[in-house]
């Protein structure tokens, strides 16, 4: 084994030799007499002069240096890369947040507006034609609900289902409201007629409707976005 090791040596000697292309010329030393005495097979061998092997060593040596430093280098610009992949993730990830917020809030906006405009007294105020008769004032407050709820409808994409279902249901029962105030009238009372039914009944009974409810449930959403 040690011979053959030996032998190995002297070949890696040898293609170091032809790789860096050096004329100096080597002086082999002979393997003393003591040891080829003790081992017959290694006559005929001789040593290579130690300052090349301890050269040979030291290129070795720098060339696992350079490996060394090369991967650390590559490790470095891998892990660079890496963090640089992460944080550009992070910020498209923020902005697309940033950008469906910004969806939201203006949803929350268009319903809080349509939630007020829907209160029965406002509706009065803004529909009151005293030309009208009773049903046609009735009638004009109904498809009015019914009309701005539709135009808003695609919002419910950008909140909460039950904040949704909460506003369906305001409008429902404002409109079930109008439509009973308006039955217990005469056929032959006036749109003043309703409009005075329907201001006495949202005065005596200030909790009757969902807008309020409907209104703190847009505030909370819109605060979490803020």
């Amino acid at each position: 084994m040690w011979l053959f090791g030996y032998k190995i040596t002297l070949k890696t000697i040898e293609i170091a030799k032809a790789a860096i292309g050096s004329t100096q010329s080597f002086t082999f030393r002979k393997i003393p007499d003591q040891i080829q005495r003790c081992n017959p097979r290694l006559s005929g061998f001789a040593l290579p002069p130690l300052p090349y092997l301890s050269c040979l060593v030291m290129d070795t040596t720098t060339i696992l240096l350079c490996l060394i430093i090369a991967a650390l280098i590559a490790a470095f610009a891998a892990y660079a890369m890496w963090v640089n992949r992460k944080m550009t993730e992070l910020e498209n990830a923020k902005k697309q947040n940033t950008d469906s917020d910004k969806l939201k809030l203006a949803a929350l906006e268009r319903l809080t507006l349509f939630n007020d405009r829907s209160r029965l007294k406002n509706l009065v105020n803004r529909f009151f034609d005293p030309a009208l008769s009773c049903r046609e004032m009735q009638q004009r407050l109904v498809s009015s609900l019914r009309e701005e709820y539709e135009y808003n409808i695609t919002q419910q994409l950008y909140v909460k289902a039950e904040v949704w279902d909460a506003l369906s249901k305001m409008k429902d029962q404002n409109m079930y409201i109008i439509n009973q105030l308006g039955a217990v009238l005469p056929a032959n009372a006036s749109a003043l007629d309703l409009n005075k039914k329907i201001l006495e009944f949202d005065m005596n009974n200030p909790d009757s409707t969902m807008n309020n409810l409907v209104q703190q449930a847009l505030q909370y959403e819109a605060q979490q976005l803020l």
